[in-house]
């Protein structure tokens, strides 16, 4: 199971909950989210909704602000990626990696996550040779 498989799957999970007030997020800030919906995409195929256990993606993320590191919730041992860039876009939070680990059966993934400050909706893609997952969920702050 690779990191980005683990570690976008534990963002987008946590939807069950309405934010009590505006995610806006600053350095100081560690994010909760969970896993609500996964779209495998591949050349030449249609896109296919998924499970997160079909795709090696887990239920629930951490993203730590302050550390820039996204991480894996309720498992061990816990997963981390590196958030390499984060940039703030017309009210949503873009954050960007990438994992070349050698337990990634698909060979290096980038990845971004596209977090909207004011609901709490999140949107992450993973992409790598000939293939994309398309990631849905929400957050709240811990």
């Amino acid at each position: 199971m690779n990191i980005f498989t683990r570690l976008l799957i534990t963002p987008v999970m946590l939807v069950v909950m309405q934010l009590p007030m505006a995610l806006h997020a600053d350095t100081n800030t560690t994010i909760l989210c969970a896993i609500q919906d996964i779209k495998e995409c591949a050349v030449n195929e249609s896109c296919i909704n998924v499970t997160p256990e079909s795709v090696a993606l887990l239920d629930f993320l951490s993203i730590d602000l302050t550390n820039k590191i996204v991480s894996s919730v309720g498992v061990s041992p816990v997963a981390n990626a590196h958030i390499e860039r984060v940039e703030r876009l017309h009210g949503k939070l873009i954050m960007q990696g990438g994992d070349a680990s050698g337990d990634n059966p698909r060979g290096g993934v980038g990845w971004t996550i596209a977090l909207d400050e004011t609901s709490g909706k999140l949107v992450a893609s993973g992409v790598g040779d000939r293939f994309a997952l398309v990631v849905f969920g929400s957050c709240i702050k811990q």
